[in-house]
């Protein structure tokens, strides 16, 4: 019996250290990086975690989703924040947004939806213990609390992508919010994200077994929606029944990389940030010590293009550690992160 046991407890192990290095392969921990720069980077500081970011293009100004995430760990509790910075300025550092909202905000992602004087944001909160999307009135100074949206469906948001008021897409980047539960998806390669559509106050799946479903984002014709699969590298695109909001996967291309956010331009390009090396980012979340490579991606999703997918910025962490948001505003772009105490405007000289 007990030659036995010895010989299941030698083969569990084996197992492990087999699995436990194809994981470490298949996070990009194996790939060789070369930094990439396309011009000068400005540091903003005021805005530590500025884990999403929506640019104002009428008034040029960036809305930050802001969570001291450190500090959260800690145990300290009013860690976020929204916050806007002038990108038509000189400026170094970013302010607060005045707000109404009554509750905690501990943002994640956010969506801008534009509409001239007034618009729309929508933030996907994780303030009071719950999980919901408030949706605010942004008149470019201020945000006016509209609405709040909860629902049991919202078990570990991530970001949001609206068409209008009231319907909105919402991505689960796990199957459940609890941190052990989340390890196991995450490090067993479990595809139990998905998203969910809102409307009005109705909500139902729409896409599910997807891989740490992270960044969502919708084309301009609202006809097509992007989610970015993080443990898989994926880009997932779906085609939007315009009627009925359902998706149906078109196609899910591996990008290398471990995207996040996904933003789209004024010409309906894609502008994704990722971590290149997946583990990095997993020991830069424990250890602020530890540098995580940040990447910025540029996708053409019509593939008229070649190549369709270009790398635009590179860096070791030296400048940014784990980036998760990207997108262009003239001749510069915006990086945010997870973690880091500022974010970046860099040119775009080349």
């Amino acid at each position: 019996m007990l030659r036995w046991i010895l010989r299941i407890v030698c083969a569990i192990a084996v197992l492990a250290v087999g699995w436990g290095a194809f994981i470490y392969a298949e996070s990009g921990q194996l790939r060789e990086l070369e930094p990439l720069s396309s011009g000068p980077c400005v540091a903003v500081t005021g805005a530590p975690g500025a884990e999403d970011i929506e640019i104002d293009r009428e008034r040029g100004l960036a809305i930050l989703s802001s969570d001291d995430r450190r500090r959260a760990m800690a145990g300290e509790r009013d860690t976020g924040g929204l916050f806007v910075y002038d990108l038509r300025g000189s400026g170094t550092t970013a302010e607060p947004i005045g707000h109404d909202f009554e509750g905690e905000l501990r943002p994640h992602g956010i969506y801008l939806l534009e509409g001239g004087s007034e618009s729309l944001l929508f933030v996907v909160n994780h303030g009071g213990g719950k999980h919901t999307i408030e949706v605010f009135d942004w008149d470019g100074e201020t945000l006016g609390h509209r609405a709040t949206h909860e629902h049991e469906l919202l078990v570990s948001p991530n970001d949001v992508a609206a068409i209008d008021e009231q319907r909105f897409y919402v991505t689960n980047d796990h199957s459940t919010d609890g941190a052990m539960g989340q390890l196991f998806e995450d490090y067993l390669r479990l595809a139990r994200g998905s998203v969910v559509y809102f409307e009005a106050d109705q909500a139902r799946e729409v896409a599910g077994g997807i891989a740490y479903a992270n960044g969502v984002a919708i084309n301009p014709q609202a006809t097509v929606v992007y989610v970015a699969s993080t443990t898989e590298g994926e880009l997932r695109r779906y085609a939007r029944d315009e009627e009925t909001g359902d998706l149906e996967l078109i196609e899910a291309e591996s990008l290398g990389t471990g995207l996040d956010n996904i933003e789209v331009d004024r010409h309906g390009n894609l502008w994704i940030a990722a971590h290149p090396h997946l583990m990095s980012f997993v020991r830069h979340a424990r250890n602020e010590s530890v540098n995580s490579p940040s990447e910025v991606l540029w996708v053409d999703p019509l593939r008229n293009l070649d190549p369709p997918v270009r790398p635009v910025w590179l860096d070791l962490g030296n400048e940014l550690s784990g980036a998760s948001v990207a997108l262009p505003f003239g001749g510069r772009f915006v990086v945010g992160s997870v973690f880091e105490d500022h974010f970046l405007v860099c040119s775009r000289e080349s």
